[in-house]
């Protein structure tokens, strides 16, 4: 049986390093974004975010932002907030400008956390 990697040894700054591997020079291996990102709870996923500033000066969503696009992109940008940033953004994009997305503000706020 696997181990889930929420049940190993957590290093927020060996897994920061791992992502600036990720993205650092020509390409970007998604792969091991995903592993990063993919495999580890919100709370260890804001650690992480955190040592990437801390380490490279730099928001962990804007270096994803320089290498990734689409869907792929605002997925992993949602992985780098803690779940109630992340539906605090969710519901200002659903009201900022002309109309409103009721649905969305329905599912996030009646989503049981």
């Amino acid at each position: 049986m696997a181990v889930s990697k929420v049940d190993q040894p957590f290093n927020a700054l060996a897994e920061a390093e791992r992502l600036h591997k990720a993205m650092k020079g020509i390409g970007t291996n998604e792969n091991l974004i995903i592993d990063v990102l993919g495999h580890r709870p919100s709370h260890q996923r804001a650690e992480i975010a955190k040592a990437f500033k801390t380490s490279y000066g730099k928001e962990l969503d804007s270096a994803l932002k320089s290498e990734l696009s689409g869907d792929f992109l605002e997925v992993c940008e949602g992985l780098c907030y803690c779940l109630s940033e992340y539906d605090a953004k969710c519901l200002y994009s659903a009201v900022k400008g002309a109309g409103t997305d009721e649905e969305a503000i329905i599912d996030i706020l009646s989503f049981e956390k």
